[in-house]
């Protein structure tokens, strides 16, 4: 077992997607998601990463209108010119929380 899947304490679905983030000093930033779970997601992404709070508007393809939480980088590797953040999203509303769990839930039984 890699030590990124001991990291994981929820569950995670394939989500290959274009997110957006804002940055702490308002800057916006356009990245790709890789997977996301109840309790943050990983994206690749190009530039430095950033200290503190951001915010990201993630599409889900559940037929909801797009995810925008807050989150942070808690871990970070090179790749392809850019690099891979896992972000742990903070401050999660109960609502946005049980829509990712049915999300991953979905994506995992192929409906």
């Amino acid at each position: 077992m890699s030590d990124e899947t001991e990291r994981r304490t929820s569950p995670r679905a394939s989500l290959f997607s274009g997110i957006s983030i804002v940055l702490p000093d308002g800057t916006v930033r356009e990245a790709t998601a890789f997977d996301i779970g109840r309790r943050g997601i990983s994206i690749w992404a190009e530039g430095v990463r950033p200290q503190g709070a951001i915010r990201l508007t993630i599409p889900l393809a559940d037929g909801g209108p797009d995810l925008v939480v807050e989150g942070h980088v808690v871990r970070e590797f090179e790749s392809d010119g850019g690099a891979v953040w896992g972000i742990e999203f903070t401050n999660l509303a109960p609502a946005d929380a049980d829509r990712i769990t049915r999300f991953v839930e979905a994506t995992e039984s192929g409906t």
